[in-house]
């Protein structure tokens, strides 16, 4: 009995995990999509500098740029570098990017025209190397985790099916399933 909970527990945990890994990569790839159909305007950068910040594996640094750009005759401010927050434990990354947008400088800032508000300065997802594909990776793997249970049930409910049209199958005909150990 306790091998049947076990078994139910992991497969309730694995439709859980496997599902939120599925649902969250698809709202990635759905946010990474979206800003594909940002429009260009020109902005300026206000302040530039790498963030540092002290976790269980160590320093990790990203890219604090904030920047300001007019849409429609209103500005806005933001500082927003990619559709989604980045940090790595490669410094070298972050001062790339700090470089490359110096406080004072012009920079080009893509926005949604649905809402002005919510910018980006990088959309082009080659320049984000391995991390563009985390969306794939989740999915993919959400997909497998997710197999695993909805193939056991898949095959349970297979194994009632079977079981049940052989018992209708012998009902049908007269027959019943002789007692074990009977003599034929």
């Amino acid at each position: 009995m306790n091998k049947i909970v076990g078994a139910l527990i992991g497969m309730f945990f694995g439709l859980v995990f496997g599902g939120g890994m599925l649902v969250g990569g698809w709202y990635m790839l759905d946010w990474q999509t979206a800003v594909q159909d940002y429009k260009p305007v020109q902005g300026t950068v206000v302040s530039s500098e790498v963030s540092e910040k002290k976790g269980e594996d160590g320093y990790q640094y990203s890219p604090h740029i904030v920047y300001t750009y007019t849409v429609g005759g209103k500005e806005y401010k933001n500082d927003k570098y990619y559709y989604m927050n980045l940090s790595t434990s490669s410094r070298g990354w972050a001062e790339r990017a700090v470089d490359e947008n110096p406080s004072g400088a012009e920079c080009t800032v893509y926005y949604s025209t649905e809402d002005p508000q919510s910018s980006v300065l990088v959309k082009d997802t080659e320049q984000m190397g391995f991390m563009a594909w985390v969306p794939y990776i989740l999915m993919g793997a959400g997909a497998l985790v997710l197999l695993i249970p909805l193939g056991i049930v898949g095959y349970g409910v297979l194994l009632l099916w079977v079981i049940h049209q052989g018992s209708k199958s012998s009902h049908e005909h007269g027959q019943t399933a002789p007692p074990p150990g009977a003599d034929q």
